[in-house]
């Protein structure tokens, strides 16, 4: 025998030594689950000592093993040879401890035996137990930061949807669950391709996260506006992203926020263009006849200069009106209401002192109101909506205006005061948006005004909680009617 090969007392003694202190513990059973042998470590891990493994079996030791499943699982090894599973070892004190158990089926003369080598795993499965509760964590932050959160595993296209992924749609997790709604298919038609391109886009590695804005059908059959952000979490080992998690926020609030003030700012564009618009017309006629007055001052009769400058103060005083009404609407939306009591009857009198000598002079029959109802509001403010109300008629009525009616209703909300007319009324048209800010009717042409009044009227009404609408009378005319609410 050549010198560097062992003896076989000398292997037989290192082949022990080795199965003795393996890291493994290592047991040897006979075909009925009998122990026959069990090394060092399988003494250490269980608390048993050597003589006592002789009077255990398998069973024993393994309490997910039961008698009973015990053949079927002899002749599961001993057809693949080895097998690899996951189980638990009963310790002396009865405590219990995850293994991993390698099993592989020996036979040696006319006798068969199981060696298993088990190595506890409790370390491990420590560590995927905090894994789990650190990812159940991530999880249900996620779920309290957002509207439901969403992990997808990109190799086998399962998603796992958040607890509240569901409701926040107005839909059950039963919906989900049998999937009767999946997030595509709630998707809008018209966000569908931005958003899955920002979704491809980021799995692709061209984005370092995704998001996107985009509508989602509710349960209620609304389109519903989210935010949606993620990142890829997991990759293979050539780089490949496995794990896409992200959530989704509802963002109608301030979707609706922002289109109220697209509408504002477009408004507000419109009314420095309308204020523009009617100062310039005035102002150029003012340059022009200064102009030719300076010019022409020394040619002119004194009959034609006294018609220039009568036309300059004319267009000086429509600037003047302008600027004039113009503070009165900024103000109007800007100073709190000053609530007083008022009687009705006094209220209106008052209207009626201020355009008398006008309603006297046309033949125009008032029928005033006399009831004695005492209101809340702001009186200033009442005055100038009637004023505005009854100066429309006087203006808009035409030459066959031939009666004002104001009227007060006692709701049980609210206060009604309305002035009609029979006057020529308005058309579909005129009714439209007349509340709005340089809104002029149709049949205003070549009527003096600033195109203010009735939008001074509408803030005034949102200042007393009420509202302002106008009706076309059955018999010719039209009705302005201002609400007001009792609970100011």
């Amino acid at each position: 025998m050549p010198d560097h090969l062992l003896d076989s007392e000398i292997e037989a003694i290192l082949t022990r030594f080795t199965l003795e202190y393996s890291s493994n513990a290592i047991f040897w059973i006979s075909r009925e689950g009998k122990i026959l042998f069990a090394n060092k470590t399988a003494a250490a891990k269980t608390g048993y000592s050597d003589s006592e493994f002789l009077d255990l079996t398998i069973f024993d030791i393994d309490p997910r093993l039961e008698k009973d499943a015990w053949p079927v699982h002899w002749e599961k090894v001993k057809q693949q040879k080895l097998e690899t599973i996951e189980s638990t070892h009963r310790r002396k004190d009865g405590s219990i401890f995850p293994v991993e158990v390698v099993i592989h089926h020996v036979e040696a003369g006319q006798k068969e035996f199981h060696c298993s080598f088990s190595r506890d795993i409790s370390d491990h499965k420590n560590i995927e137990k905090l894994l789990r509760e650190s990812e159940e964590r991530f999880r249900l932050t996620l779920d309290a930061t957002s509207n439901g959160m969403w992990d997808r595993n990109l190799k086998t296209g399962e998603v796992r949807y958040g607890a509240n992924w569901a409701s926040s749609l107005g839909f059950k997790d039963e919906d989900l669950e049998q999937g009767k709604i999946t997030w595509q298919s709630l998707l809008h038609p018209e966000d569908k391709d931005r958003t899955l391109k920002a979704m491809q886009d980021h799995l692709e590695g061209k984005t370092p996260a995704y998001m996107s804005e985009f509508r989602l059908l509710n349960g209620d059959r609304q389109w519903q506006w989210m935010l949606g952000r993620g990142k890829v979490v997991q990759f293979d080992e050539n780089g490949k992203p496995l794990r896409f998690v992200g959530t989704q926020t509802n963002i109608s609030e301030r979707k609706l926020a922002e289109e109220q003030l697209r509408k504002q700012t477009e408004k507000n564009r419109l009314f420095a263009y309308s204020i523009a618009h009617d100062l310039k017309n005035p102002a150029i006629a003012i340059h022009g006849l200064t102009e030719r007055l300076h010019d022409k001052c020394a040619e002119l009769s004194r009959e034609k200069i006294k018609t220039y400058c009568s036309r300059i103060l004319q267009a000086s005083q429509q600037i003047e009106d302008l600027v004039t009404t113009l503070n009165t609407f900024v103000s109007t939306k800007s100073t709190p209401i000053k609530v007083e009591e008022i009687v009705i009857k006094e209220l209106i009198g008052n209207i009626y002192k201020e355009f008398s000598s006008t309603i006297n002079k046309r033949n125009i029959n008032w029928l005033g109101c006399t009831n004695k109802s005492i209101i809340k509001g702001d009186r200033i403010s009442l005055l100038r909506v009637l004023r505005n109300f009854v100066d429309n008629s006087l203006k808009y009525g035409g030459e066959n205006l031939k009666t004002i009616a104001v009227e007060y209703e006692d709701l049980p909300s609210h206060h009604i005061i309305s002035v009609r007319d029979d006057g020529i009324g308005l058309s579909d048209t005129d009714t439209a948006d007349v509340f709005a800010p340089f809104e002029r009717k149709s049949t205003s042409k070549g009527i003096s005004g600033t195109g203010l009044g009735l939008a001074i009227v509408k803030e005034i009404a949102k200042q007393h909680k009420g509202s302002v609408w106008m009706e076309s009378c059955c018999n010719g005319g039209v009705k302005f009617c201002f609400a007001i609410s009792k609970h100011l």
